[in-house]
């Protein structure tokens, strides 16, 4: 999102509602960042994967 905010920015194409509203949204997901811990899951499918791979490996291991 941010990387699309500031390639609006810079081609002119946002006006001032809509920079306040982006400015807000950001504002509002740093400190919910900050004060919960919705950033300590994983953040992405591949490593949910990865995750669950590692968990499948070492089980199939100990079984041996």
């Amino acid at each position: 999102m941010k990387k699309a905010y500031d390639l609006a920015l810079q081609h002119r194409h946002s006006g001032g509602l809509l920079n306040k509203a982006f400015q807000r949204a950001f504002n509002v997901a740093k400190h919910i960042r900050t004060e919960t811990s919705i950033q300590r899951g994983s953040v992405s499918v591949g490593s949910v994967a990865v995750e669950l791979a590692e968990k499948i490996f070492s089980t199939l291991k100990a079984g041996r």
